[in-house]
């Protein structure tokens, strides 16, 4: 939403929408493949029991769906539990009545079989695709990927400013765009997992006052659980030169706060925090940023293990060198000590994407050395 009026809550709908439209579309390609590779009738081999009550539980569910089966597989309890399966799935897309709910309840038909494939003979029959199936589920769930969220903190300061002294009925369009988002958030965890939604990256952060004020927004907005609670993780980033000289301060006084540090407690003591490279450049030049980026790495790293904290940065790198840009493994390795400890997370801007993974050729080099620590 940074820098953009047009994205709000309803781009986020939008983009959970259309994330599960895919995976969905998806899995229901890989259970009509199991359809037709599990073709085992009762008549030559042994079915679990369970697989043959699950049947008989969506027959009750899916009346109109079990009419339209053919008779011929009637004998067969893995196909017609995988044509019920993949109705469920359609009616999830759908948002109807006999979909399934979480991604849990579909995992849990596919372990069903899969339990089933392994007791009878079935290893070398069809198993492995189940299997295959499975390790996507829980790679992707219902989410497909995880959406972040970025939102400048001049924002934030005007509507916490609003939420305190203006009655709900005052609150100017802003204000009520922003407790919308939070709204969307919520939704988007309800409905297709707590996946399904990841950081919320606050820009041009100052102070630890610019963190607190997502919290205040986000209990506002219907983002907390019933104890209060925020299931959200709150990333500052630091842009400016003088911002960057500040950070290690302002994780100090969020981890002393005694709200976030509650919340950091319940995140399991985990912080990220995004550093600005092109912001920070244009503001004081190549080496002023440079510095300013190296310096706040090492007082951060000292800030964190002071408070006990595990970090993680989050490079806001573009493409050229004035943005940052260049090779992955050259920038890790000139990382601080301590800055990395085996978690570390960039961006990659929209012509990088183009420029690495824009022709499949390069997209499989870029993923093979990446993913082999070659770069």
């Amino acid at each position: 939403m940074d820098g953009n009026p047009n994205v709000g809550a309803d781009t986020i709908r939008a983009t959970l929408a259309r994330h599960l439209e895919l995976v969905l579309e998806r899995y229901r390609r890989e259970v009509r493949g199991l359809f037709e590779h599990l073709s085992q009738s009762t008549s030559r081999i042994a079915v679990d029991a369970a697989v043959h009550e699950r049947v008989a539980v969506y027959r009750e569910l899916l009346p109109e769906t079990w009419a339209e089966i053919p008779s011929r597989y009637h004998e067969m309890p893995y196909r017609l539990l995988l044509w019920l399966m993949s109705e469920r799935l359609a009616r999830k897309a759908r948002r109807a009545h006999g979909g399934y709910g979480p991604p849990a309840e579909f995992r849990s038909d596919l372990e069903l079989i899969d339990a089933s494939l392994s007791a009878h003979l079935g290893s070398r029959a069809g198993r492995v695709l189940v299997r295959r199936l499975l390790v996507r589920l829980d790679t992707f769930g219902f989410h497909l990927a995880t959406l972040d969220v970025r939102q400048d903190a001049e924002v934030h300061r005007r509507v916490v400013s609003e939420l305190s002294s203006a009655a709900p009925t005052e609150r100017s369009p802003e204000t009520k765009a922003a407790l919308d988002v939070m709204a969307a958030l919520r939704e988007g965890r309800d409905g297709y997992g707590p996946d399904a939604v990841g950081i919320y990256v606050v820009s041009m952060a100052k102070d630890a006052r610019d963190a607190l004020a997502v919290l205040e927004i986000a209990r506002s907005g219907g983002l907390a659980e019933p104890d209060g609670s925020v299931p959200l993780d709150v990333v500052p980033l630091f842009e400016t030169v003088d911002d960057l000289a500040g950070a290690a301060d302002t994780l100090r006084r969020l981890a002393e706060h005694r709200e976030y540090a509650a919340h950091l407690e319940r995140r399991g003591r985990r912080q990220l925090v995004m550093l600005g490279y092109s912001d920070s450049n244009k503001d004081g030049g190549i080496t002023a940023s440079r510095w300013a980026l190296q310096r706040a790495q090492l007082e951060l790293v000292a800030a964190a293990e002071d408070a006990g904290l595990a970090l993680t940065f989050f490079h806001g790198r573009g493409g050229s060198v004035s943005r940052g840009g260049g090779k992955p493994r050259d920038a890790i390795l000139a990382a601080p000590s301590g800055a990395v400890r085996g978690r570390t997370r960039m961006t990659e801007q929209g012509e990088i994407i183009h420029n690495k993974y824009g022709l499949r050729g390069i997209d499989a080099y870029w993923s093979f050395h990446v993913l082999s620590g070659r770069l």
